[in-house]
């Protein structure tokens, strides 16, 4: 049994979005590749990449994808019945190719007209999958150095503590493109705060490899995983939802960019990098 499915067993309640994850995995993935053109690196303009001019060729292969993930989980009987309705609805309202270019433009850079659906939050959980088999799985260790992800300009949701022969770095982790980029060991990434007194740890009873970093400053909680091998796992986000209830029980905000937040229907479905 592999770590993923000891994790979703010891947590059944997420058996619903893994099995939306696993369907989107199986998805035909055509002839994609991390974007031609990508370029320079994100250190070498103030932008993030996909808030760039030259992200249209990049946009246009995530909606060929966009439409095949909306296939398969239309046609997925494994998935809850809602799930599997919102998204045949969803293909409908995005059957063009347009269409589907200017949701995703609309997911990166807020660009009008929104898309008018009821689905948003399905829409943001596909249109960043299909965005990040485009950008490819990055780990950016350049001269950025900013708390806004290189790749898509969005705050983290997470953070990883790697450790090295005489010290450890941290990776800031993004919740809707994936990218991981180094930033500053100490400090929180969201008001830039350094002072002791205003940050600190919350343990976690089930796993000593995941922490919540706060701050007492601004309320915000960066979700940590301080280990290597299940990067995958704990750096996804949604397997670490529990983490959010306690830090939210404990008076912090999540102030990082998640696709999960689309999961309540009274939010419109962005991710307002």
């Amino acid at each position: 049994m592999g770590a993923s499915t000891e994790w979703i067993v010891a947590h059944p309640y997420l058996e619903p979005l893994a099995r939306l994850h696993g369907s989107l995995a199986a998805a035909p993935r055509g002839a994609l590749r991390r974007g031609e053109g990508r370029g320079t690196s994100a250190d070498e303009g103030d932008a993030p990449l996909l808030q760039r001019p030259a992200s249209a060729a990049w946009l246009a292969a995530a909606s060929d994808h966009l439409g095949d993930l909306l296939a398969q989980v239309s046609q997925d009987s494994s998935l809850p019945a809602n799930v599997v309705e919102a998204c045949r609805k969803l293909a409908g309202e995005l059957g063009l190719p347009g269409e589907r270019v200017r949701a995703l433009q609309w997911l990166t850079t807020g660009a009008d007209p929104a898309p008018v659906t009821a689905h948003g939050w399905l829409l943001g959980i596909l249109g960043w999958a299909a965005l990040r088999q485009v950008v490819g799985a990055v780990v950016h260790d350049g001269a950025w150095g900013r708390r806004q992800c290189p790749t898509c300009g969005a705050l983290p949701a997470m953070a990883q503590i790697v450790a090295e022969a005489t010290s450890s770095r941290r990776l800031l982790a993004c919740g809707l493109c994936g990218t991981r980029w180094s930033y500053r060991r100490i400090g929180c990434p969201f008001c830039g705060t350094e002072a002791a007194e205003h940050l600190g740890i919350l343990a976690v009873d089930d796993d000593e490899r995941l922490r919540i970093d706060v701050c007492r400053q601004c309320k915000g909680y960066l979700k940590t995983y301080a280990g290597e091998g299940d990067e995958e796992l704990f750096l996804s986000d949604w397997p670490t939802m529990h983490l959010d209830v306690l830090a939210h029980e404990q008076g912090f905000v999540r102030a990082g960019s998640s696709l999960y937040e689309f999961a309540n229907p009274d939010t419109d479905g962005r991710s307002a990098p």
